[in-house]
Parts: structure tokens; sequence; C-alpha cells
């Protein structure tokens, strides 16, 4: 029995267009959860269901069996043995790419942690957080000095209600 590697890597390929699309539209979906601070805010099952857990292996399983059904057709396989040895070389292949670029987006993330804790990062984050609390700062006085005209403007507007 041979092995067609051309419709294999063909598979493969569309194993991975389907596992990336999948993924991406569970981000779409599932981005509403998202705090301010651009990271889940809540892992309880309020925010985390099972709904995402069974889309997830749906997409999963949909990405393998596309990957295995082109292999089989690019391959031109009639038979249902010879099919099925593509598409579990396809998985095969196809896990060791996702578990890379998975690693990849790990390393990202943590390249990114490092830059956050360089000095230069640390100036401009603390020259704006500065910023930020100097402006608070002016608000809560600006609250202040119009406080006695707003408790004089509710208690003139009582008094001018309750005289009828």
């Amino acid at each position: 029995m041979a092995v067609y590697w051309s419709a294999v890597w063909v598979g493969t390929l569309a194993a991975l267009a389907v596992a990336l699309i999948t993924g991406l539209v569970g981000i779409a979906v599932g981005a509403h959860l998202v705090g301010p601070g651009h990271q889940l805010e809540d892992w309880t099952s309020k925010h985390f269901s099972i709904g995402a857990l069974v889309f997830s292996v749906l997409g999963a399983f949909l990405a393998f069996a596309a990957g295995g059904w082109v292999a089989g057709k690019t391959a031109g396989i009639k038979l249902s043995e010879p099919a099925i040895l593509h598409g579990a070389i396809v998985w095969a292949l196809a896990v060791p790419f996702l578990v890379a670029f998975a690693g990849l987006g790990a390393g990202q993330r943590g390249l990114e942690r490092q830059i956050e804790g360089s000095p230069v990062h640390d100036r401009e984050h603390a020259r704006h957080a500065d910023a930020d609390r100097a402006r608070g700062r002016v608000r809560r006085q600006a609250e202040f000095r119009a406080a006695p005209a707003n408790s004089l403007v509710r208690v003139s507007s009582w008094t001018c209600t309750s005289r009828r």
C-alpha cells in the first residue's frame, strides 16, 4: 500500500486552515468576555461555559476530518483502508504543527512580558500613571470646589418648592 505524500501534505494544510478558522471564530464569539486588562476577568462556569469546550472539541474534530477527507480525495483513493491511513497520517503530521504554533504564540506573549519589564517601558508607564493621577486630582478638586455651590442650589430649590 503506497502513501501519497503530496496528498498528505495537502490534507495537513487543509486541517491547519480549518483549525485556524474555527479558532478565530471561537475567539470572535468569546471576545466579549475580555475585560479592560485585555485578559479574561473571571474563569468561573458563568463566563467560561461548557459551550466553549464543546466548540473546541467539535472544531478540532471538524478540522482533522476535513484534512483526512482532502487527503483521501486528493490521492484519488477508492478503498476505505488506504483513505483511513492517509487521514491518520494527516492527523499525526498536523498535531505537531499545531503544538509548535501554540508554542510560538506562548513565546510571543513571553517576549511581550519581557519588553514590558524593560526600563524604557517602565519610564513610559510611570509617566502616564503620573499624568493620570494628576488629572484625577484636578477633577476631584474641581468637584470639591463645586460641592458647596451644588448643595446651595439643592437647598434653594427645596425651599422654593416647600413654600408653595
